[in-house]
């Protein structure tokens, strides 16, 4: 459609008219070209613009009282009764308002449904992810279902549903293209957080890594075996008795590089490795609790290669004097009394949440012996417990109840396809 202005020599100019700019943009526009001496101006509409280009037309010829010429590329049904200008109070203004704002809400009630199906879905899932760490059907952590990065995720799908369709449909491509790229970023950064997020293994040394006992091997080593110390002689201090242990090893010279070189080569438990370093794999911090002693485990770890896997080791320090091992106690305690008097685990664990200022979601713990039941005692109904078959810690668990779920088990594969099994590891 164009408004002429009748002149022997003119100056054209085109306006391309959008529905969604203001009426009074285009007609300052076009007055700002009208002014001029011989000057033509062409209005161009196409679609919703069509109304907006006719209002602007007649709005500009009762101003300069030009002629216009009508160039209509469509139904002149859907325009003959509009041919006056259109005010802002116009009834036909107010139904196409209304009828625009119908549709949209139409529309966006479905994107709506289809993004509260999405949310769904990804409830269902979280509910079936943390199931199993419930001890009963159907009791969940309403704080681990809801948890702020899930509502994020939850939330960021919901509302960029939303948001790109809309910008898609009512024209801003550009706009729509960036909010993607935006979103996508942001979604990366979320699933960062996500896997930035923690879960503890804790992990007991011998008869649950090792298939034995560290220090067992160690005594094994004295010959004639009538040179053992008697275990009553420290009845509550086993760190004391196996310094005595070490002392006899190197009035026998038993070098202290041959004791470590046994201990190194203990078979571990049929897939123990494997597991530990799906678990690190998969987000978990894993540490090591044990009545044993540093260089002990340090060094089997190294014969292993699961340094790179174990993030902390708390044990009692031991070193190499004169050839000889030197072991002291980890510390000195009296309140625990399912624990030696030289370490608490349960303080153990609880110190390595405090000092690394880490919120764990899931706890797992394994071991075997008396000393594992304190901090199996004081985990949660998320956590699980993986006490050995037919040891102390199973035997305890009988005739003690703690929140955390219990798993026996006695072999390491077993565990690592159950911890598979509940998506907690992956292959």
């Amino acid at each position: 459609m164009s408004s002429l202005s009748a002149s022997d020599s003119v100056l054209v100019k085109e306006l391309f008219v959008s529905s969604k700019t203001p009426v009074q943009c285009h007609l300052t526009r076009a007055a700002k070209h009208l002014e001029l001496d011989n000057s033509v101006l062409i209005l161009n509409g196409l679609g919703k613009a069509i109304n907006t280009t006719i209002d602007v037309a007649l709005k500009l010829q009762e101003k300069f009282h030009n002629t216009i010429k009508l160039d209509i590329q469509t139904s002149t049904a859907d325009i003959k009764d509009i041919l006056e200008p259109l005010n802002e109070d116009d009834d036909y203004e107010a139904r196409t308002q209304l009828v625009r704002w119908l549709g949209l809400t139409v529309f966006e009630m479905l994107v709506h449904l289809i993004a509260l199906l999405i949310f769904t879905i990804f409830l269902a899932l979280r509910l079936d992810d943390v199931a199993f760490a419930s001890t009963s059907p159907g009791s969940y952590d309403i704080w681990i279902v809801f948890s702020p990065l899930f509502v994020a995720d939850a939330l960021c799908t919901y509302f960029n549903i939303i948001v790109l369709i809309r910008l898609y449909i009512e024209g801003h491509i550009k706009e729509a293209i960036a909010r993607t790229i935006w979103s996508s970023a942001l979604l990366f950064v979320w699933a960062l957080f996500k896997e930035l997020e923690k879960m503890l293994a804790v992990f007991d040394f011998d008869h649950t890594i090792v298939d034995g006992n560290s220090d067992v091997e160690a005594i094994g080593l004295i010959n004639p075996t009538n040179l053992i110390p008697e275990r009553k002689i420290f009845p509550n201090n086993w760190t004391q008795y196996m310094q005595r242990i070490f002392d006899v090893l190197k009035t026998i010279e038993i070098p202290a590089e041959q004791i470590i070189n046994v201990v190194s080569s203990m078979r571990p438990n049929n897939g123990m490795p494997k597991l530990m370093r799906a678990l690190n794999e998969n987000n978990f911090d894993v540490i090591v609790a044990s009545d044993s002693n540093s260089l002990f485990i340090y060094n089997w770890l190294k014969h292993s290669k699961l340094t790179d896997v174990v993030s902390c080791v708390y044990t009692n320090p031991a070193t190499v004097v004169d050839n000889a091992i030197k072991i002291e106690p980890y510390t000195v305690q009296t309140k625990c009394e399912w624990c030696n008097t030289n370490m608490c685990k349960g303080a153990i664990v609880e110190e390595h949440v405090l000092n690394t200022n880490k919120k764990y979601d899931k706890i797992l713990y394994f071991g075997d012996g008396h000393n594992d039941l304190c901090p199996v005692l004081k985990l949660t109904k998320n956590d699980i417990v993986f006490p050995r078959l037919g040891y102390i810690l199973d035997n305890l668990l009988k005739t003690h109840t703690t929140p955390a779920k219990v798993m026996s088990w006695c072999t390491g594969e077993y565990i690592y396809e159950f911890l598979k099994s509940t998506k907690l590891i992956s292959t």
